[in-house]
């Protein structure tokens, strides 16, 4: 089962009106989606959770699209927003299973010339023991290597985010920036089309990074727009926006009533681009592991 393909009939089914638990039990009892995961959303609505944290729970929504889905059972938005999860869940699942094939493809190459190796060896007079220890450990560490580079790539992106904000990455690397911009800016505007007040939204979001120095930002933000600072001096003042395009686009729209829209706007333009760099680096994720498999397998060869 496709897990985009349930959320695209969640999003129909509450669209006519039919609550999540009985949507889930219909999915379940028409026999098209069967799976573990549909199983444990259905049992969740059960125990009357909400579906932000039955998504989540499923496995079907990040961390934080699950922040995403909470604003939107406020704003009645929330087939919007599971449309929304569910083209995130299907270019994850894409990437992660076009990596895993380049990944796995040129390993039994790999492979191969290792067998081809330790037939050589054992011609030329090496013993075969030793032949076939060395080559099972080059196995065993390119086996190891690929699968760690996957369960890098297919990781929650608020855990990439965290790491970053532990390293300070926020104030050095622009690309880095503009991938938390746009993620927190992204929930930042659920949050404004639910009505959400931007304190009680950033309380909420403290969560959504595992990082101390994430929530100090949050808890500084907070204190300021306490002493009646604006929105956009406030996120400034926390170190949570950087002058520029986006800090213009924040202050215009506080001022003109017409925050939402004016993000929103913003925030589609820039997830074009962001979008490139993500096919970008995951273009190149291979090649350095090629680099590295190459390198490993020449030392055992040679």
């Amino acid at each position: 089962m496709r897990g985009n393909s349930v959320l695209f009939d969640l999003a129909q089914l509450l669209e006519a009106g039919i609550s999540p638990a009985e949507a889930t039990e219909r999915l379940l009892s028409d026999g098209t989606e069967k799976d573990s995961a549909l199983e444990d959303l259905a049992s969740a609505f059960r125990k009357g959770r909400s579906i932000a944290d039955a998504l989540s729970g499923a496995g079907f929504a990040t961390k934080l699209e699950t922040e995403i889905l909470r604003s939107a059972e406020q704003s009645g938005k929330l087939s919007e927003a599971l449309h929304l999860v569910a083209n995130n869940f299907e270019k994850r699942k894409l990437r992660t299973h076009a990596l895993r094939l380049r990944l796995w493809l040129p390993n039994f190459l790999v492979f191969i010339a290792l067998v081809v190796g330790v037939v050589r060896d054992v011609t030329a007079g090496a013993a075969i023991g030793a032949s076939i220890v060395q080559a099972t450990f080059v196995i065993v560490v390119i086996f190891c290597i690929t699968q760690m580079t996957l369960r890098a790539t297919a990781r929650d992106a608020s855990r990439w985010l965290s790491f970053g904000w532990r390293w300070r990455l926020q104030n050095t690397s622009t690309l880095f920036r503009r991938f938390f911009e746009h993620t927190f800016y992204t929930m930042f505007l659920w949050q404004a089309q639910a009505g959400v007040d931007p304190i009680s939204g950033a309380r909420s979001l403290t969560s959504a990074l595992d990082a101390p120095s994430y929530r100090r930002s949050l808890r500084r933000y907070v204190d300021k727009l306490n002493r009646g600072e604006s929105v956009v001096d406030a996120l400034r003042d926390a170190e949570l926006l950087v002058p520029g395009e986006l800090a213009e686009v924040i202050n215009t729209g506080e001022h003109s009533g017409r925050l939402a829209p004016a993000l929103e706007h913003y925030l589609d333009i820039q997830a074009l681009s962001l979008e490139r760099k993500a096919n970008t680096i995951f273009a190149w994720i291979p090649r350095v592991y090629y680099f590295v498999v190459i390198i490993i397998s020449a030392g055992s060869l040679i």
